[in-house]
């Protein structure tokens, strides 16, 4: 969000308070005039209590910003579920994998990326979020499911490790 300090401050309130208080932002300013639309936006319940707020001045000192955004988004952060925050639709399966790798008791390799990111697509378990300046997903893997899933594509060689059964070939055991 941009705006000036009171009212960047008082959204921001109005998002994290419990409950969220209903709060629409205008989808863009032009030369100070309103361009577009407000946007309805709220606080999903669950993710209450893990949200985040980084705030300063801009360098042009004629505003502030303020980003706030849940832990889920955070490599870091243990929950099993994440968000995906990502600029480009074609980045977004990388960053998946490596926040779904790193939360896996399955080593996970690079080269499945694509495969996985439909796979959550196509399950339910990777959804779109209404989002303004990045794109949002919403992700909630099974992993007993995933597990069972890879195995399967594994066993049936529509998932491979390249360049591992070269080095085994001729090695004894």
């Amino acid at each position: 969000m941009v705006g000036s300090q009171v009212a960047v401050k008082a959204v921001t309130g109005c998002l994290l308070k419990q409950p969220p208080a209903p709060v629409h932002l205008a989808q863009g300013l032009v030369d100070d005039g309103l361009v577009g639309e407000y946007m309805p936006c709220s606080v999903p319940w669950e993710t209450m209590g893990s949200w985040t707020i980084k705030m300063g001045k801009l360098a042009s000192g004629r505003g502030w910003h303020s980003f706030v955004y849940a832990k889920w988004a955070e490599l870091a952060h243990t929950e099993p579920n994440f968000l995906v925050l990502a600029r480009t639709p074609e980045e977004a399966p990388a960053i998946h994998y490596r926040f779904l790798d790193s939360r896996s008791k399955l080593p996970l390799h690079p080269s499945w990326r694509e495969w996985l990111w439909r796979r959550g697509l196509e399950n339910g378990e990777i959804k779109e979020l209404e989002s303004l300046g990045v794109l949002g997903y919403r992700c909630v893997p099974d992993h007993v499911r995933l597990e069972d899933e890879i195995s399967e594509a594994v066993a049936k060689g529509r998932l491979t490790v390249p360049g591992v059964l070269g080095r085994l070939e001729g090695t004894c055991v």
